[in-house]
C-alpha cells in the first residue's frame, strides 16, 4: 500500500500546504520540481500502511485529546505576537486574498458506508490530499481536488453515505461598540463580589444569575468547549480562569492566541474570573474552559474543521459545547452533532444575525439548543433570526465582556450578536451540570423549556421560542428537594433519571416498562414503592433506589404504588400517574394508592412522579388513577355466546364469552377466521365475514369456520344473527377493532361491523347477548365504515 503524505487533520491546514509547498499529488495539477523544497517548514506524518492505514492520524488525534486538557501557564503563551507558531501579524489579522493554487481547489466531505474497510477507504482516497475528521473509525473524511462535484460523486457515490462540498461558516458577531479601556473603582459592587464592572453586565440580572450563584458558580469537573477563533488567555480577567491548552485544529497545536478576537469575548461571558477585583465575572467562573480554534489562516471556517472540533470536544469529555458561528447545513456537521449528543454533550449554538427567518446551522438541528437575542427591554433584537427551530432567547445586545486588545485596543467592550446570547445559555448549562453531573441533553432541554420566562405571544413563538432562560429556576430544579426515578424500557434498557414530574418511559412506541427505581434527593426521610407485574401480581415493597419489577424476564409492569416515609412523609405528599396501554394517561394517585390497571393485561408505558408540600393542591385530576377488572363467576347454566378467532402468527385462541375480547390489541395482527356458538340457549347463531380478495362469504352457523385457513387473508367485516328461539329471546350485539380506526360502535342482529373498501384488517372482536329489546352495551352510531 502506497504511503501518503498527510499534512493536517483539518481542511484549513490544506492552505499551509499550498502556501509553503505548492500543489502536489492533486489529480489534474502539475507539480514543479521544487515543490517540496520547504517540506521541513510544516509538520507532517507518513501514514502507516500496516493494519490500519490511518493509525498515525488516530494517534495524533489521541494526542490532541490529551493535550487539549493540559494546563500550560498563561505565560507560556505570552510570547511576541509577531512570531507565534510561525504565524505573523498578517496571518493573525487575516489576509485579503488566498493564493491562486488554493482558490483552484474544491474541498469535499465524505462519509463512507459502514461496510467499507479502512483499507478500502485508503485505496480510494490515497491520491488526494485528505484529512480524517474525528477518529478514522467514524469513516468521515475531507479531501481536496480540482475535480468538480459530479466527477467526485461518480467516483465515490457507491461507497459513501453522503458526499458534499465543504460549507463555509462564519462567526455570528455584529460590530463591537463603545469599547471601554479603564476600570472604574466607583462602580457599585454586587454583594460579596468585588468585580467593579459587574453592574455593566445587565444580562446577569435578566438571566437571574445572581440568584443562581447562591447555588453554584460551577465545578472544576465540568468541561465547556468553546469552538471559535481562539482565545487571549493572557487577558487580565482570563489569566486566572481555568482555561486549558485546548487545541487549534488548523495549526495542530495548543490554542496560542485569538485570530479574530471573537473567541475571547465569548469565553469571558462563560469563565471571566470572579472576585479578582477587576473587570467582570463570567456566569460560570469555576468551570473548565477548553478552547478549540477553527479560524483558518485567511479568516475561513470550514464545516469539516468545526465538525472535527465537535468530535474532539465530545471525546475529551466536554459536557457543554458552545458554537457561536453558523452557515448552511452540512451532513458532516450534522453527523458530528449527533455524535456529540449521543455522548451526553449539551450543544448550544447561535440562531444567526440575518434578522430574518433563515435557518442557521448547527443551531437549527433538532439536537442543538438554538439561542436568539433580546435587548434590555426583552424585545427580539432586530438582527436576531426568528424561525420554528429557535428554542430560547438570551441577552445579545450591549453585552459587556472581555476583549482581545490586539483587535480593539481595549480589555473590555460592548458587543452585539447572537454569538453572545449562546454563551449565556452554555454557561447556565454548565452550572446545571455542576449540580447534576448525570443530566442528559434531552433532560436538560426539557427542563430548560419548562423553566423559561414566556415572552411575546403566550406559549411557544418563533420570535422568542420557549422564552427567556432563567438560571435560578433551572438550578433550583436541579439542586433542591426532588424525587428522581428511572425506568427500564422494553428494547431500550435503563433510561436516565428524570425528576419532579418529567415523563420517564416512552410515548407512542408501545413499549412496556419492566422495572423502576425511585429515590429522594436533598430530602430527609425515604420513599417506598411496589409494582404489579405480569404473571406475578403485586411484589413486596422496596425502598430508596432499589429495583422493583423484573430484570431479563420481559415482564410488563401493570400498576404501581408509591409512599413516603419518615420526615418526607411529614412534609410532603407524593403524587404519581401512569400512561397505560389502551387507556392513555390515567389520573394522579397519592401516597400509596394504586396507579395503573389490573385484570386487563395492560402494560405501563410511562410514569410521572411529583412531590407536593403536605396537603398542597394535586398536580391534576385524581378521579381515576386505577382501573381494575372484577371477573364475576360464570353461571354454568346462564345463556352464553362463545367465540374464538384465528390470529396471524398466533393461530386459534381459546374461546371467550359474553363481551370479552378475542384477538389482539396493539400488535397489528389480523383476524383470519372465526367460530361462534351458543350455550344454554335454544336456537342457533349464523355469521358471515367479509374477507380480503373474496368479499362477503356465505353465512355459516353454530361453530362452523367463517374466513379462510392457511391463506393469510384478513377479515375486514362481520355480520351475526340469531335464529329460532334465541332470536325471539335475545338481541346479539358485536363490535370490532379495525386497523387505523380502533374500536367501532356496536352492530346488532345481522348488521355489518367493520370496514369495506379500505383494506383494513380486523384485529379484535367482542360479542354479547342482550335480553330482547334491552339497552345496547354502548354507542351504535358507527359500527361499519364503507370506502
Amino acid at each position: 500500500m502506497k504511503n501518503k503524505l498527510i499534512l493536517s487533520r483539518t481542511l484549513s491546514a490544506f492552505v499551509a500546504f499550498f502556501i509553503i509547498m505548492g500543489v502536489a499529488n492533486i489529480p489534474g495539477l502539475s507539480v514543479g520540481a521544487n515543490a517540496f523544497e520547504n517540506v521541513d517548514a510544516i509538520s507532517y506524518t507518513i501514514q502507516n500502511s500496516e493494519s490500519n492505514p490511518f493509525a498515525d492520524s488516530d494517534n495524533a488525534y489521541s494526542e490532541a485529546l490529551s493535550d487539549s486538557i493540559g494546563s500550560s501557564s498563561a505565560t507560556d503563551f505570552s510570547m511576541s505576537s509577531t512570531n507565534i507558531a510561525g504565524i505573523d501579524e498578517t496571518a493573525r489579522a487575516g489576509a485579503d486574498a488566498q493564493p491562486l493554487e488554493y482558490s483552484d481547489l474544491n474541498f469535499y466531505n465524505l462519509k463512507f458506508k459502514s461496510e467499507c474497510s479502512q483499507e478500502e477507504i485508503y485505496e480510494l482516497i490515497k491520491n488526494y490530499e485528505f484529512n480524517v475528521i474525528g477518529r478514522s473509525s467514524n469513516k468521515v473524511f475531507s479531501i481536496a481536488s480540482v475535480d468538480d462535484f459530479d466527477t467526485i460523486r461518480a467516483k465515490f457515490d457507491t461507497f459513501c453515505v453522503y458526499i458534499e462540498q465543504d460549507v463555509e461558516l462564519s462567526l455570528d458577531q455584529m460590530a463591537s461598540s463603545a469599547n471601554i479601556d479603564t476600570l472604574s473603582a466607583a462602580m457599585v459592587e454586587t454583594s460579596e463580589i468585588n468585580d467593579p464592572e459587574l453592574d455593566r453586565q445587565w444580562y446577569l440580572d435578566t438571566l437571574d444569575v445572581h440568584e443562581a450563584w447562591s447555588i453554584s458558580t460551577g465545578s472544576s469537573s465540568v468541561y465547556v468547549a468553546v469552538i471559535d477563533s481562539g482565545i487571549d488567555r493572557t487577558h487580565p480577567d482570563l489569566i486566572n480562569a481555568d482555561i486549558r491548552d485546548g487545541y487549534d485544529l488548523v495549526r495542530e497545536q495548543a490554542v496560542a492566541m485569538d485570530y479574530a478576537g471573537h473567541g475571547t469575548s465569548v469565553s469571558g461571558i462563560i469563565v471571566a474570573a470572579m472576585n479578582n477585583g477587576i473587570g467582570i465575572s463570567g456566569i460560570s467562573p469555576d468551570v473548565v474552559l477548553i478552547p478549540l480554534c477553527v479560524e483558518g489562516f485567511y479568516g475561513d471556517i470550514s464545516s469539516a474543521t468545526v465538525s472535527d472540533a465537535i468530535y474532539l470536544a465530545a471525546d475529551v469529555g466536554c459536557k457543554v459545547i458552545n458554537i457561536s458561528l453558523g452557515g448552511n447545513s452540512s451532513y458532516t456537521l450534522e453527523t458530528a452533532i449527533e455524535y456529540a449528543n449521543a455522548r451526553g454533550c449539551i450543544v448550544v449554538a447561535s440562531v444567526g444575525n440575518d434578522g430574518n427567518s433563515r435557518y442557521n446551522y448547527p443551531a437549527s438541528y433538532d439536537s442543538v439548543i438554538s439561542v436568539g437575542s433580546i435587548d434590555e427591554t426583552l424585545s427580539r433584537s432586530n438582527f436576531s433570526n426568528y424561525n420554528d427551530k429557535l428554542d430560547v432567547v438570551a441577552p445579545g445586545e450591549n453585552i459587556y465582556t472581555t476583549e482581545d486588545s490586539y483587535f480593539t485596543g481595549y480589555d473590555y467592550g460592548y458587543n452585539d450578536g447572537t454569538s453572545f446570547s449562546a454563551p449565556c445559555v452554555s454557561a447556565i448549562a454548565a452550572l446545571v451540570v455542576s449540580c447534576s453531573p448525570n443530566v442528559t441533553p434531552a433532560q436538560f432541554n426539557d427542563m430548560l423549556k419548562l423553566t423559561c420566562i414566556d415572552l411575546g405571544s403566550q406559549g411557544y413563538d418563533t420570535n422568542s421560542g420557549y422564552g427567556l432562560v432563567s438560571a435560578s429556576a433551572l438550578l433550583q430544579f436541579y439542586s433542591f428537594e426532588k424525587v428522581s426515578y428511572q425506568t427500564h424500557v422494553q428494547d431500550i434498557g435503563w433510561q436516565g433519571y428524570f425528576s419532579n414530574g418529567l415523563v420517564s418511559g416512552t410515548s407512542g412506541q408501545s413499549k412496556r416498562l419492566e422495572a423502576i427505581r425511585i429515590k429522594l434527593e436533598n430530602i430527609a426521610g425515604g420513599i417506598e414503592y411496589r409494582t404489579h407485574v405480569q404473571d406475578i401480581g403485586w411484589q413486596g415493597w422496596v425502598a430508596n433506589d432499589q429495583l422493583s419489577g423484573t430484570s431479563g424476564q420481559s415482564k410488563r409492569l401493570e400498576a404501581i404504588q408509591v409512599r413516603l416515609t419518615g420526615a418526607a412523609a411529614t412534609n410532603y405528599d407524593v403524587y404519581y400517574r401512569v400512561h397505560a396501554e389502551n387507556t392513555g394517561w390515567l389520573d394522579w394517585a397519592k401516597n400509596g394508592q394504586s396507579a395503573g390497571t389490573a385484570g386487563y393485561s395492560y402494560r405501563l408505558e410511562a410514569i410521572q412522579i411529583k412531590l407536593v408540600e403536605k396537603n398542597g393542591a394535586a398536580p391534576g385530576s385524581t378521579t381515576r388513577p386505577f382501573i381494575e377488572r372484577v371477573v364475576q363467576p360464570i353461571n354454568p347454566s346462564a345463556p352464553t355466546v362463545l367465540y374464538r378467532t384465528h390470529v396471524q402468527d398466533v393461530g386459534w385462541q381459546a374461546y371467550v364469552s359474553n363481551g370479552a375480547m378475542s384477538g389482539t390489541s396493539g400488535q397489528s395482527k389480523r383476524l383470519e377466521a372465526i367460530q361462534i356458538k351458543l350455550s344454554n340457549v335454544a336456537g342457533g347463531i349464523e355469521y358471515s365475514t367479509h374477507v380480503q380478495d373474496i368479499g362477503w362469504m356465505g353465512f355459516v352457523a353454530n361453530d362452523a369456520l367463517s374466513g379462510t385457513s392457511g391463506q393469510s387473508k384478513r377479515l375486514e367485516a362481520i355480520q351475526i344473527r340469531l335464529t329460532g328461539e334465541a332470536n325471539a329471546l335475545y338481541d346479539v350485539y358485536y363490535r370490532v377493532h379495525a386497523q387505523d380506526t380502533g374500536w367501532l360502535d356496536w352492530a346488532k342482529n345481522g348488521q355489518a361491523a367493520g370496514t369495506a373498501g379500505f383494506s383494513y384488517r380486523l384485529e379484535g372482536i367482542e360479542i354479547k347477548l342482550v335480553t330482547k329489546g334491552g339497552p345496547a352495551p354502548g354507542s351504535t352510531n358507527r359500527p361499519f365504515a364503507q370506502g
